[in-house]
């Protein structure tokens, strides 16, 4: 399997299109409420989102007050336009999530975004992750569920034990897991972890 997503570097009109569609069916305001409840729950502030796409969950994010707290990175130059074009005063990087960055921030999150890494690089990716947020959020596809759902990028499907292994290693603790079956990603789950 591919180790880096460039094949996913969609012209703009179908990344718009395709992540409009996501946002229709409430994936980015769900995603943005768990990141939003660790928040306020907690009393924290910053928030990294890994793999930020068009900006949707930023915008859910801003639109409950988060806008001047929060740092959107993706590797995809398109996506990073049109989270600006979307969040005009929110902070957008184009950057890799194997890039070494220096901060530290409360919440780390990363939804439709870890499944572009292979098994065996998948690990490794959301431990580096969780380095930097006290608390993360983020999606994890399931491994007994069939994601072949035609995309042009691999899906990584992952066991409990590869997500114990990962965050552990990263010096985190699962907190909660939540299923969600969602059209737009195939079967995953949400995961909450903090910091040890």
């Amino acid at each position: 399997m591919k180790s880096d997503y460039s094949d996913y570097l969609m012209d703009p009109a179908h990344l718009e299109n395709e992540e409009s569609e996501w946002a229709r069916q409430g994936f980015y305001k769900k995603n943005a409420g768990a990141v939003r409840d660790v928040l306020q729950s907690r009393g924290l502030k910053t928030v990294v989102e890994f793999g930020c796409g068009s900006g949707w969950v930023a915008y859910e994010l801003g639109e409950k007050g988060y806008s001047n707290s929060y740092i959107g990175i993706d590797k995809n130059p398109n996506c990073i336009d049109l989270a600006h074009t979307r969040n005009q005063y929110m902070t957008f990087i184009e950057g890799d999530v194997r890039d070494l960055w220096s901060f530290d921030c409360d919440v780390v999150c990363a939804f439709a975004f870890l499944k572009h890494f292979s098994l065996e690089e998948w690990g490794s990716i959301l431990c580096h992750i969780l380095e930097y947020g006290k608390f993360g959020v983020f999606a994890v596809a399931i491994a007994d569920h069939d994601l072949d759902d035609g995309t042009d990028f691999p899906h990584t499907s992952v066991t409990l034990e590869h997500l114990d292994r990962a965050v552990a290693a990263a010096g985190h603790k699962i907190l909660k897991t939540e299923h969600q079956a969602d059209s737009a990603t195939g079967y995953e789950m949400l995961v909450w972890t903090e910091r040890v």
